[in-house]
């Protein structure tokens, strides 16, 4: 069973980018595009996390870094901490929903 926030993003994927299903899926099958939660983490108390479905490791940390607000991509923000901004670190992992938990788990972690 899906969450709530799954069935809105998946209905609103249906509405804007018809396709999208098939696209993502061979993709997957392919290997060549994959989800990614990038965590950009700053000096100075500043975190910001996001989910970036169907996207290159490369493209999801650019994505991240340069285009997070840009209707472009599916990049949405899921965790913040603010402070003040001076040096970046970034990470990232490749992640997978799991229908049981109802969230985004490490695909490492399954």
């Amino acid at each position: 069973m899906k969450s709530k926030k799954q069935k809105e993003y998946e209905e609103c994927q249906d509405q804007n980018n018809p396709g999208w299903r098939e696209i993502h899926a061979y993709n997957k099958k392919k290997n060549i595009k994959k989800d990614w939660e990038v965590t950009l983490s700053y000096d100075i108390q500043h975190k910001d996390t996001y989910l970036i479905q169907n996207e290159t490791k490369e493209d999801a940390i650019y994505i991240a870094k340069n285009q997070n607000t840009s209707s472009k991509y599916d990049c949405t923000l899921i965790k913040e901490e603010e402070s003040d901004i001076e040096d970046m670190d970034t990470t990232i992992k490749e992640v997978m929903w799991n229908s049981e938990k109802k969230d985004w788990l490490d695909k490492e972690s399954k």
